[in-house]
């Protein structure tokens, strides 16, 4: 079985975030996919994240392309 997680939104994405400004939605999210990440692969899963980096430097539009062309290539 192949897993596939979505992240949440880039760095470059404003607000997002809990109104103190500490926790930070793109953060937060990988922090816990990289922990099922590895959970998963121990068990024998194939794991992948759409977008592993904290920002692409993109706009949202053109993130949410390149989610869909990573989803379509595997």
């Amino acid at each position: 079985m192949t897993i596939i997680f979505g992240t949440a939104h880039q760095a470059s994405i404003t607000g997002k975030q809990s109104p103190d400004g500490k926790l930070k939605e793109y953060k937060y999210s990988r922090k816990i996919i990289n922990a099922c990440k590895l959970i998963l692969e121990d068990m024998g899963y194939r794991v992948f994240v759409d977008v592993p980096e904290d920002d692409l430097k993109v706009s949202q539009s053109k993130e949410l392309s390149i989610r869909c062309n990573f989803v379509n290539n595997l």
